[in-house]
């Protein structure tokens, strides 16, 4: 908790941070926004999102999953969006985001992969000709 946390905050639901935990250049402020929290919170409504949906829509267990993946990596994007200190980055953006694009990327396209396909009807097919036996006058039997 002392070290996710995002912007100062004068909310009720603002945490305390330590100042031995706050990042430079926010030794003044005390209380900050709790990033915890509202990963906690997304985390809870993701979990009720993806029962309803599975249970909606009648998606197959890897498809429930990549669902709940995809759903948690964009709410972990937004969380770490508004994170604040100095994280670790890979291309401009912290890791903990990259990996919630990567997540998100992957669920997506697992999904899409997965997805029913309409089966094309039945084709039918006309009954081929009959053959029949024919016995003709002279005794011998031929196909017709």
């Amino acid at each position: 908790m002392q070290q996710f946390y995002g912007q100062p905050s004068a909310w009720w639901w603002a945490v305390r941070i330590s100042p031995t935990h706050r990042v430079p250049g926010y030794e003044n402020y005390s209380t900050f926004q709790p990033a915890f929290a509202y990963q906690s919170l997304w985390d809870v409504a993701v979990a009720f999102g993806v029962i309803w949906a599975a249970r909606r829509l009648a998606l197959t267990g890897e498809r429930t999953f990549m669902l709940c993946a995809a759903a948690y990596a964009v709410g972990g994007f937004w969380v770490e969006a508004g994170r604040i200190g100095p994280l670790p980055q890979v291309l401009g953006i912290r890791y903990g985001a990259a990996g919630d694009v990567v997540v998100f990327a992957l669920a997506v396209a697992g999904l899409y992969l997965t997805r029913p396909r309409r089966t094309p009807p039945a084709r039918t097919y006309a009954k081929a000709h009959q053959r029949t036996l024919v016995d003709d006058s002279s005794g011998d039997v031929m196909l017709m």
